[in-house]
């Protein structure tokens, strides 16, 4: 008769969450189930637009990967000591349509500044936040959405080189009309003034998947040229100017 094995279970003692490790977190509960709405909306936009049913099948996929993500994002919230849940307001959930302006153009805008240059940089971020985390709550949804981010990226790029197949002419115009604008946008996001002089942060915080403003700044800085020209000029488009 075998007799059974007694497995001893090893405790991880996680360090301690600091409140801007708590306040983080919880951004990122917000961040990730506003994704799922407006990608949600996107999708039903592209519908309409008549795109090809294999991108509004993506849109469909992205919208259950970030409701993944706000879920993974609160159970790290809650090992941080997060209490109740963060709440949002029904505005920020909604893509906005422009008065007098065709559903290709809002569609053109929120492809390329939230998926195309935000998906892309997220790739980064995510994946820099990443290297050092530890904690396993958290490794666990650093690891899900990095792998995630991934396809949303493409998807992202995806869907512009379908606008372009539909009216070169019109993305053309955009590109060089807003991106200058969405590329400000994103500074101002990820690098402020002021944020780079942020060199590094206590080891516990990095061991939760916290990233100093030098990071955000030096990823922010380098992706116009490392990551969006190369896919503008694949898809004969200006890259970003300067």
């Amino acid at each position: 008769m075998t007799k059974g094995v007694t497995v001893k279970r090893v405790r991880i003692k996680l360090p301690a969450a600091s409140d801007r490790v708590l306040s983080e977190w919880t951004r990122r509960i917000e961040a990730e189930y506003r994704s799922a709405a407006l990608t949600q909306q996107l999708g039903h936009w592209l519908l309409v637009a008549g795109a090809p049913e294999w991108l509004v099948r993506d849109a469909t996929r992205i919208t259950t990967d970030e409701l993944m993500h706000a879920r993974l994002s609160h159970a790290v919230a809650l090992s941080a000591g997060l209490e109740g849940s963060p709440t949002l307001t029904r505005e920020s959930l909604e893509l906005g349509r422009t008065p007098g302006t065709p559903l290709e153009v809002d569609l053109l805008r929120t492809i390329l500044e939230g998926y195309c240059l935000g998906e892309t940089i997220a790739v980064r971020l995510f994946s820099a936040m990443r290297k050092g985390c530890d904690v396993p709550v958290a490794r666990r949804a650093l690891d899900r959405i990095v792998r995630d981010e991934v396809r949303h990226r493409d998807f992202g790029w995806n869907a512009l080189e379908w606008l372009v197949a539909v009216d070169r002419a019109l993305v053309t115009h955009v590109v060089a009309e807003e991106l200058p604008i969405f590329l400000a946008r994103q500074r101002q996001a990820y690098a402020p003034e002021g944020l780079a002089l942020e060199k590094a942060l206590p080891r516990d915080e990095v061991r939760w998947g916290l990233l100093a403003g030098a990071n955000y700044a030096a990823i922010t800085e380098r992706a116009p040229v490392r990551d969006y020209a190369p896919r503008l000029k694949k898809l004969g488009l200006a890259g970003p100017p300067g």
